[in-house]
């Protein structure tokens, strides 16, 4: 199992566990917060708001073209990415977004899932 497959799987369990509805992530203060994006591996400031329009231009894009290249994603939300990754026509994206709070109640961030997850663009 790799590293990535062993994340998703641990980030499912703890949707699983978690509590607070996915409603709350939208009503929590518009600051800049610290973000984890699991499929490009980078942490990144950015507030909820940009993150939602970024997760709704991906899933309009798919339903109106039948493909999005993730590149748009991470274009809306600021952070460099390489790759020919694409999500393609039938797929919705879900978009989970997991609140991670370290031990020492000082720091937390929200780790952004994916799925299902872009794959690489045949050629």
């Amino acid at each position: 199992m790799t590293t990535r497959e062993k994340l998703q799987m641990m980030a499912r369990i703890q949707m699983a566990k978690e509590e607070i509805p996915q409603l709350e992530f939208i009503k929590d203060e518009p600051n800049d917060e610290l973000f984890y994006d699991q499929f490009s591996g980078q942490f990144f400031r950015s507030n909820k708001a940009t993150i939602l329009a970024a997760e709704l231009n991906i899933n309009r894009e798919l339903m109106l073209n039948g493909i999005c290249p993730v590149s748009r994603f991470y274009d809306i939300i600021g952070l460099d990415f390489q790759g020919d990754y694409i999500w393609e026509f039938g797929n919705w994206v879900d978009f989970d977004h997991i609140f991670v709070d370290f031990e020492d109640g000082c720091d937390f961030y929200h780790l952004i899932v994916m799925i299902p997850e872009p794959h690489e663009e045949r050629r």
